[in-house]
């Protein structure tokens, strides 16, 4: 079975294109979107890994409009939240979702992925969606993916199906399987901001850094966060 994978260059869509091709569904398209993101120059240099990971075509999607809708610190000029581990499940950390949620990024995403897998005959499309970013943001739960099933089953002639691998883990379970498929985990990137290092310090970072701790790996990889983070 053939599917058109959604990478970012983060563990999730990662972890979850490997669990589909374990599964018999194989990327014939890895496809990454450029939405006008702080980190899309970071987050394509590592699709582009994953997709040579996955032996299959790696196409850049280009969505300016999105830095036209603003109201999100990750596509617009306004500094990103900064935020620890610790305050992940509070009110800060509450604020910071709401200040990254890009609206119905993940609505188009999956649309455009669609239109490529009736085009080009693959029945499934691959993401990352998962439990844990999924109880702050919608587009991440199992009830997005019901839905945006039935969407499809109108949208389409095909109905293509969406696979996550991840849809029931948090990301310590996500980076648990990343270590049993043998994932370079420093050739990725998480992080929402673009620098030269893991920044530490906005949301994707802190839930990476605190399941990493939990894992007992956070020491091996502290060198690629930027100096402060700890």
């Amino acid at each position: 079975m053939e599917a058109i994978a959604l990478i970012s260059g983060g563990i999730d869509s990662a972890v979850s294109s490997l669990i589909a091709s374990e599964r018999g569904i194989r990327p014939a398209l890895a496809l990454t979107f450029d939405y006008g993101q702080k980190a899309a120059k970071r987050e394509i240099e590592a699709a582009s890994y994953l997709a040579s990971i996955l032996n299959t075509r790696h196409l850049v999607v280009e969505l300016p409009f999105f830095k036209e809708i603003g109201g999100s610190s990750l596509t617009s000029g306004e500094a990103l939240p900064s935020l620890l581990p610790s305050e992940l499940d509070g009110e800060r950390g509450a604020a910071a979702s709401k200040a990254v949620w890009v609206p119905n990024r993940n609505g188009v995403f999956i649309s455009i992925a669609a239109a490529f897998a009736e085009g080009m005959g693959a029945s499934y499309i691959i993401a990352g969606l998962n439990r844990e970013e999924g109880e702050r943001f919608p587009d991440n739960s199992r009830g997005f993916v019901e839905a945006m099933e039935h969407l499809l089953s109108y949208s389409t002639l095909t109905r293509p199906r969406l696979f996550s691998g991840v849809i029931d883990m948090d990301k310590e379970e996500i980076f648990k399987e990343a270590l049993r498929l043998g994932l370079e985990v420093r050739n990725l990137w998480f992080c929402y901001d673009g620098g030269d290092v893991w920044c530490g310090r906005c949301e994707s970072c802190a839930r990476t850094m605190r399941a990493m701790e939990r894992l007992g790996i956070l020491e091996r990889y502290a060198p690629l966060f930027r100096g402060d983070a700890f």
